[in-house]
Formats: structure tokens, C-alpha cells, sequence
């Protein structure tokens, strides 16, 4: 299996520039992060990984996870240990990390897939999560989070779709891709539909961390980075309809086209995007908004932060 893997980096990343990234941690070793611990290990580049989980393998996790039936009621970070590549070092710590208390070994890559969210202050490089079929991968430092909750799918997703994920972020990781996500601050959203072969296309699309609207919680409205974009969206919106859509943007849970003219001011913005918030299905502590113009249309997209990982 990692053979194939291999072979497949190597195709996609024709270039064959190497990562420096040789101690890599990875917190939770849930269903994408135990599908992501697997993979690194069996990178070339990887010389050691640090491993936190400090949960047990319950029925729920036989679904769409990494471990199966033997596994059962076996802390995850003893049930990992025969899927991984054993000829690097591995330190399993089977405790809660608590970002500025644990104390860690040196490492080039945090990861956080814990599922739940945390405050992410400066030590974790990359927070990595799914909102209905999309991967969002979270490069931003000091993010805080004014309630934090359990993680949550919002789509049933089974073990190909967090492989495939899994995939991508190894991808990236592999690269150097991550890299300039981590330097601009960044957010990334992969459909898990995509290619493989997409992915570097979407990395070089990325320029700096305006790709990010805002994020905000629904109940306070806190507003982040929504300085750099909202002259856009009133822009456009001044030529063209708005497209403001939930999910996946082919086949969205919930979409509305906002008429000409209609968003007017930053005020006019957030009460709209929060009036649809507000009435989605579910509610969480908080969203991220993203933006692509396609056929002269802008497409604000409402990503859930559900902590699902």
C-alpha cells in the first residue's frame, strides 16, 4: 500500500523538490488523523513522527476510520502502532496535549486533527478539518475560538473520503505546498470530489491570506480580515448578482443570489451573511466565508467550522 502511495507522490510532484519536514507531530488520531499519521510515516522525507491521542477505539470509529474489529477498546495510540512504517523513530504520548503546557520534542510540522476545536495560538502550524465534503486546511496563528465544541460530520463520509483527504494534506506536506499556506496564513478548501492532481493548482492560485473573508462568531459577530475583502464583494456586487451558497458549491445544502446593488456597505454585508447563517440547519460557534468569481459571478461560500476531524 505505501509503495503505491509513494509512486503516486512521486508522479504528481514531477518536479521532485523535497520538504525539509523531518519530525512531524500530529495531535488526535481520529479519522483523518489516523489515516495522515499512516501516510507520513511512509514519506521519504519523514525521519521521525510524535503521535497525540489519548482516547479509546469505540464502534463509532470502525466506520470511517483506520482501525477495525481487533482494534476495539484499545487506546488509539496502541491500536496505530502495526499500521505504521516502523523503520522511523515514532513516540507515542497517550495524553491530552494543551498547546503552550505539553511539552513536545523538537519538530518542523505541527498538525492538529484533534476532534474538537481549541484555541490555535502559535506553536500548531496546520489545523485540518471537513465541513460537509470539503478539507479545510487552517494555516492561521492566534485564532480564538469564543466556544469550542466536539466535532461533528455533517455528511456521512466513509474510508476512501478520508483517505482521499489525507491524501491531499501528505500532498502538500510533501511538496512544500503547505509551506506557503503557513507563510501567508492561509486557509485551503479541497472538495474531497477533487483530483489529487488539482491540488497544486489550488496552492498556486494563493497569494496571501486575503483568500480568507472573515470568520466570525454567529451570536457576536466577530469579524476577522473582512477588511481586505469587503471593497470586493461591494465592487462585483455594484456589476453582478452575488452567489452566497452552504456546502458544496455543485450541489450546496442551501443557496441564494443576492440582486445587484444590494450590499452596499460592510454593515450590509454582515447582516446578510449573518441572516443566512442564522437560518441554516445547524448552528456552530463559527464560519469561515470564502470568495471565487467564476463567469463574472462572485461566489461566497459559508464553510462550517465543525471541528470534524
Amino acid at each position: 500500500m505505501h509503495g503505491n502511495f509513494l509512486k503516486k507522490v512521486e508522479h504528481i510532484n514531477k518536479s521532485n523538490q523535497k520538504a525539509s519536514y523531518e519530525n512531524i507531530c500530529v495531535i488526535g488520531l481520529g479519522t483523518l488523523g489516523g489515516f495522515l499519521a499512516k501516510n507520513l510515516s511512509y514519506l521519504e522525507t519523514t525521519k521521525s513522527i510524535t503521535l497525540f491521542d489519548y482516547d479509546t477505539v469505540e464502534p463509532e470509529n470502525l466506520i470511517n476510520s483506520i482501525y477495525d474489529q481487533k482494534d476495539l477498546g484499545i487506546q488509539k495510540i496502541d491500536a496505530i502502532k502495526n499500521k505504521l512504517n516502523s523503520n522511523i523513530d515514532i513516540d507515542f504520548r497517550n495524553e491530552k496535549f494543551e498547546e503552550g503546557k505539553t511539552k513536545i520534542p523538537k519538530f518542523d510540522l505541527l498538525i492538529d486533527c484533534r476532534d474538537f476545536t481549541y484555541d490555535i495560538k502559535n506553536i500548531i502550524d496546520v489545523r485540518v478539518y471537513i465541513s460537509v465534503r470539503t478539507l479545510i486546511i487552517d494555516c492561521r496563528k492566534n485564532v480564538k475560538k469564543e466556544k469550542h465544541h466536539e466535532g461533528k460530520y455533517l455528511e456521512r463520509l466513509n474510508k476512501i473520503d478520508l483517505q482521499n483527504a489525507t491524501w491531499n494534506i501528505s500532498l502538500l506536506i510533501y511538496n512544500g505546498g503547505i509551506q506557503k499556506l503557513i507563510d501567508n496564513q492561509a486557509i485551503l478548501e479541497i472538495y474531497l470530489d477533487y483530483s489529487s492532481e488539482t491540488v497544486n493548482n489550488l496552492i498556486n492560485k494563493i497569494k496571501n491570506k486575503n483568500d480568507l473573508v472573515y470568520d466570525f462568531n454567529p451570536f457576536e459577530e466577530k469579524i476577522k480580515n473582512l477588511q481586505y475583502q469587503y471593497p470586493i464583494i461591494i465592487e462585483e456586487n455594484k456589476k453582478n448578482p452575488i452567489i452566497i451558497y452552504f456546502g458544496e458549491r455543485s450541489n450546496p445544502y442551501f443557496s441564494k443570489e443576492i440582486p445587484i446593488n444590494h450590499f452596499n456597505n460592510i454593515n450590509d454585508i454582515i447582516s446578510g451573511l449573518s441572516s443566512i447563517i442564522k437560518n441554516l440547519p445547524s448552528i456552530y460557534n463559527s464560519y469561515t466565508i470564502t470568495s471565487n468569481i467564476e463567469n463574472k459571478k462572485l461566489y461566497l461560500g459559508i464553510l462550517a467550522e465543525t471541528g470534524a476531524a
